[in-house]
């Protein structure tokens, strides 16, 4: 049995969230160190990791008509309980196929980890069907389902010609810090309702300008920019770049149309936390100091440190890098990976986010 597969019944016993409001990224990051080549780290992370999670409590399976009323209710246990019985009924690929296309537009669900979770689940039973990497595809549905929530705005409804998701994102100023709310930056949803400038520009992206997958690469490089120029809010602006490359995992289990629609929606996630979180512009090359480039020509050794550092964002966020930056190499993906494996920290108590 490989390390994941010991540890993922470990991190499925625990809460969806801890500490108030902190997403379990233990499976999500056991998964990426996979990844990264470092799955002898696994058994390490889970026992920094795991105390502080709790247990899950039990749940009730949610009745099948009452199902779709039921998204976003935050009945945490009683969704992973509802998913794990649909891929025991059917199977995963089958329940990916019904739900995804429903789920896609509250995307934003606990910032994007019920996503997140469901897509590092989803590479992991692509790579061996197991059954803990099964139950772990119903854990990070169930997250999703629970937490459901979407942004202000439809993307795409009203396009620009040539806007690219890249594009929007690039264009976009951060709001005053006196326009934002709550400190958790899942509350970005509060801050961007009634904002015409959101809704409109979520609107007029061009999600036709190039092929889904095209739009996934630019999108994550221009949001690593993001993230550099960004250092206070790492953690927030880590998961713009996470977020729209997670599409990049679920890619083969959507229809053309619904890989067209989750670049809208994974967009418009990134829009948000640029919009909430960052601050004012800097060049992004301007943040990037030598130790910095150094580690970033060095591919496995910049595996080997965000791997060392047992820190859930930082390994998350090189693996992440390195997997766009292998489909369209960017200078600002490098950087973020060896920012992260660097600068993000190491794991110590409930940090996460």
């Amino acid at each position: 049995m490989s390390e994941l597969d010991q540890v993922l019944p470990q991190f499925q016993r625990g809460r969806l969230e801890y500490g108030g409001g902190y997403s379990n990224h233990g499976p999500m990051a056991a998964e990426a160190l996979d990844a990264l080549g470092h799955a002898a780290l696994i058994p390490a992370l889970a026992d920094v990791y795991t105390p502080r999670l709790g247990i899950l409590e039990e749940g009730e399976l949610i009745a099948h008509d009452k199902r779709r009323e039921s998204l976003g209710n935050g009945a945490d246990a009683d969704w992973v309980v509802t998913f794990c019985h649909c891929v025991e009924d059917s199977s995963w690929e089958q329940v990916l196929s019904e739900w995804l296309p429903h789920l896609l537009p509250g995307l934003f669900a606990a910032a994007g980890h019920g996503l997140l979770r469901t897509a590092h689940a989803v590479r992991a039973v692509r790579s061996s069907e197991t059954q803990p990497r099964i139950q772990e595809v119903a854990y990070g549905l169930g997250y999703w389902a629970s937490r459901y929530q979407a942004l202000p705005g439809e993307p795409g409804s009203d396009p620009v010609i040539g806007r690219s998701p890249a594009a929007w994102v690039e264009s976009l100023s951060p709001l005053p810090i006196e326009e934002r709310s709550g400190s958790f930056f899942s509350d970005s949803v509060l801050a961007l309702e009634g904002r015409l400038d959101f809704v409109e520009g979520v609107a007029s992206l061009d999600l036709d300008s190039h092929q889904g997958l095209a739009q996934i690469s630019a999108l994550c490089a221009v949001a690593a920019g993001r993230y550099l120029e960004n250092p206070d809010e790492k953690v927030a602006l880590a998961h713009a770049v996470t977020l729209p490359s997670a599409i990049r995992l679920l890619a083969s289990e959507l229809q053309a149309s619904d890989l067209r629609r989750a670049v809208g929606f994974a967009t418009q996630a990134v829009g948000a936390l640029v919009m909430t979180r960052g601050a004012s512009r800097v060049g992004s090359r301007d943040t990037v100091d030598e130790e910095i480039r150094r580690l970033a020509v060095e591919d496995a050794e910049m595996r080997y440190v965000a791997a060392c550092s047992a820190e859930e964002h930082a390994i998350k966020l090189c693996e992440a890098c390195l997997r766009e930056d292998a489909v369209a190499s960017d200078p600002r993906l490098r950087w973020a990976a060896a920012h992260a494996a660097l600068r993000m920290g190491v794991s110590a108590g409930a940090r996460g986010a």
